[in-house]
């Protein structure tokens, strides 16, 4: 066997891609700098309870235009899919696995009955090292003995060297205050932060992919939670970027007689929002990286075409990234 950068012979081979061979780590890392970039798509969808068995989702929805638009493998080498307010029996995500079915797929969950919170990630061992994903979950608030809001976390490790760690996140809110309860959304994240990530953030370099109805709202004078937070120094997500928002707000959105749901994602649409919410960013995909790698956010949109989508009081959210270690 000969090294697949410098073409002596090689023994190194620890965590080399199938039919690759290195005859040193620091080869196997020139030949990953140099490999085209990880094209990583990001869903997140706050589901709503919408309970559907495994057949009508694939026969209703997954295998019509509109979903596949998204979730084919077409456009992605990895696709994270994390969805909140699921149902129990998990189904959506049984028929993802089924329409997906050539790949391989890590997946973790936590909640009560209806406050599911499920993280997907479909893969090939093309890109990601077998046996190495890792999954960590924590509890963000509990009412009684039912866990209601929560954080799923999936990681990987690629070939070129690089962890992987996606998290999916439904945080509180409370409509009672006036701002929604924002110290309980920032408590939840210093707690993911603590309980998830922290345990799943084991190497360097590192890419981390964070998603879901994170609820930060806009509140009566204008001003948008999240956005504020992050500028704060040592604010929620202050560590965190986030693409430009060129959707239009994805909640709470309800079905009327004048509403266009379908195109509520391209175009403004008042008689689409609940009338005792302020139209807000509840859903969105923030991400971070080591210095060693790049991350490039090439899409950022919201998406409401999908027939279930339309059923939801929100709408799809989903982002597509170029992952690479830096060249430099």
């Amino acid at each position: 066997m000969h090294c697949a950068n410098c073409a002596q012979p090689a023994e190194f081979v620890e965590n080399a891609p199938i039919g690759r061979y290195f005859c040193s780590a620091l080869c196997q890392l020139e030949i990953a700098k140099v490999q085209p970039p990880l094209r990583v798509r990001v869903i997140t969808w706050n589901i709503a309870e919408i309970s559907k068995s495994v057949k009508a989702w694939l026969n209703e929805e997954l295998n019509g235009p509109e979903w596949r638009a998204i979730i084919e493998k077409l456009q992605y080498d990895i696709l994270c899919v994390t969805v909140q307010e699921d149902t129990l029996d998990g189904n959506f995500g049984k028929a993802l696995r089924i329409f997906l079915k050539n790949y391989e797929v890590a997946e973790y969950s936590n909640g009560a009955p209806g406050k599911v919170v499920r993280t997907y990630v479909f893969y090939t061992h093309r890109h990601i090292q077998p046996d190495s994903a890792d999954t960590k979950s924590a509890c963000l608030l509990r009412k009684v003995a039912f866990c209601t809001k929560s954080t799923v976390g999936v990681s990987l490790q690629t070939y070129q060297g690089i962890q992987l760690v996606f998290l999916g996140s439904h945080f509180p809110v409370d409509p009672k205050k006036a701002d929604f309860g924002l110290d309980a959304r920032n408590r939840a994240e210093e707690q993911t932060i603590q309980k998830v990530l922290a345990p799943l953030l084991k190497r360097q370099p590192y890419a981390i992919m964070w998603a879901g109805d994170l609820n930060y709202r806009v509140t009566s004078n204008g001003r948008e939670q999240l956005d504020d937070e992050r500028r704060r120094p040592g604010g929620a997500f202050s560590e965190f970027k986030e693409a430009p928002r060129k959707f239009f707000p994805t909640c709470k959105l309800q079905e009327a007689p004048t509403c266009n749901r379908k195109e509520s994602d391209t175009s403004k649409q008042p008689a689409c929002y609940a009338k005792n919410r302020l139209p807000s960013f509840c859903d969105r995909i923030l991400f971070r990286a080591s210095k060693e790698v790049l991350i490039s956010n090439m899409r950022y949109e919201s998406y409401a075409d999908p027939k279930a989508v339309q059923k939801s009081d929100h709408n799809l959210v989903y982002g597509d990234f170029l992952i690479r270690l830096n060249p430099q």
